[in-house]
């Protein structure tokens, strides 16, 4: 009789230095990813020779791995905006007759854009490292298993951090000799890199995106490379620490009611603080203390049922991200 197998979505907990954690970091799932590049062209249009020896080296590649990995394979429309609007410009320098075949041709690169029928292809190879004996190092106890709970040491610890990156290294290593023999690149993501794919391959087609970047100002339409949903001040700080590590322009983003819209950016990273929207309030000496994504309504609804109201009165879309910390007197 076949075992049945469940399926469970595994959020990611952590990205770093090339790895990715899914689940708690005792317990979780780790991988890293490598990105493969190189020749496109198809096997039917090269010659025999050609296609016999790019055979046996995938044949080869297949049966020399001795883990598991899974190959994933992405299917994006392209995004050739910026290059309509080159031949635009460049259009109003060109001759009365050479203006009107630039506009045609740019017209039809966008008729090709709204049908779909121009994708790139990109390809990716997962490699997993787990909590099994065959992964860990010599002498690296196993970590505690539901049920068998117990203490974890810092040495421990450091000892599995050096075995995984290790373990993955090697594999990534395996891949990339084994692919090269078929005139292909493997590139490992780092911590941006992987992000990014996991945020493309969590919401494709952006609706999630294009709901989350939206601001008050509907006038403001930036496009930020993530936008990181912070639940603790730990995640804001790990938010900052990647942030300036990879070099990227940092929005904070409470109630994004500001006119301005310095609550998202173009290309760099939006600290989205609305799940941080907790109220503590005491009764006793009419005080509240409210989180940085906070806004009025919630800050309302916390202190309606104690009688209180804030003196301040703002819409209610407006968050109290200013006053993060900060007693708020109230009558």
């Amino acid at each position: 009789m076949s075992r049945s197998s469940v399926q469970a979505r595994l959020d990611v907990t952590a990205i770093e230095n090339g790895i990715v954690c899914f689940g708690s970091r005792n317990e979780g799932e780790y991988c890293t990813v490598m990105e493969i590049a190189g020749s496109q062209e198809s096997l039917a249009k090269v010659e025999d020779a050609k296609q016999d020896d790019l055979l046996a080296a995938y044949a080869h590649f297949l049966n020399s791995l001795t883990f598991p990995f899974q190959l994933v394979v992405q299917v994006h429309p392209v995004d050739l905006a910026w290059y309509v609007a080159r031949v635009e410009e460049r259009a109003r320098t060109l001759s009365t007759a050479l203006v009107a075949i630039a506009r045609d041709h740019a017209a039809f690169v966008q008729s090709l854009t709204r049908q779909r029928t121009l994708f790139e292809r990109r390809i990716y190879v997962v490699v997993p490292w787990s909590n099994s004996a065959e992964d860990r190092a010599p002498g690296l106890l196993a970590l505690p298993l539901p049920g068998r709970r117990r203490r974890t040491g810092a040495a421990d610890v450091d000892l599995r951090a050096a075995s995984m990156q290790r373990v993955l290294s090697d594999r990534c290593d395996a891949i990339g000799r084994q692919l090269s023999r078929a005139g292909l690149r493997a590139t490992r993501l780092d911590d941006l890199g992987l992000a990014q794919l996991y945020h493309v391959a969590w919401a494709p087609g952006d609706d999630a995106y294009d709901e989350a970047r939206k601001v008050w100002n509907g006038m403001i339409d930036r496009r930020p490379a993530l936008i990181a949903r912070s639940q603790t001040a730990q995640d804001v700080v790990a938010s900052v620490n990647f942030a300036r590590d990879e070099k990227l322009l940092i929005a904070v983003r409470g109630g994004a009611h500001n006119v301005a819209g310095n609550a998202t950016c173009d290309d760099g990273i939006v600290i989205d603080l609305s799940r941080m929207n907790q109220v503590d309030v005491d009764p006793t000496a009419r005080t509240a203390r409210a989180q940085p994504g906070c806004t009025w309504a919630d800050f309302d609804k916390a202190t309606h049922p104690h009688g209180l109201i804030p003196r301040a009165a703002l819409p209610k879309s407006c968050s109290s991200s200013v006053n993060l910390c900060v007693r708020r007197q109230m009558s």
